[in-house]
């Protein structure tokens, strides 16, 4: 699954509160599936280290700043069952 962190809410303004609580769920009630997070800012994961430290699926994320090429790099990192958290 392909979770785009951050997007625009009917305000205008950038949140990434529907894209965590849309994790919290996938992580509590999908425990084996492959995630791949797309965010701007990854330091909003910090929120769910519990929860992702727990996760019995894959877990990959990707920098939105990236070019498409990490973004597939990062698909395929997910499909192949790799964990991989960007520094």
């Amino acid at each position: 699954m392909v979770v785009d962190l951050q997007f625009c809410t009917i305000t205008g303004e950038q949140s990434a509160k529907p894209g965590i609580e849309l994790l919290r769920q996938i992580f509590e009630q999908f425990r084996d599936l492959n995630i791949l997070v797309y965010t701007s800012d990854y330091s909003f994961l910090i929120h769910l280290v519990h929860l992702i430290n727990k996760h019995h699926g894959e877990f990959v994320v990707v920098k939105k700043m990236e070019l498409r090429k990490a973004f597939m790099e990062g698909a395929v990192s997910a499909l192949k069952g790799e964990f991989l958290i960007p520094r």
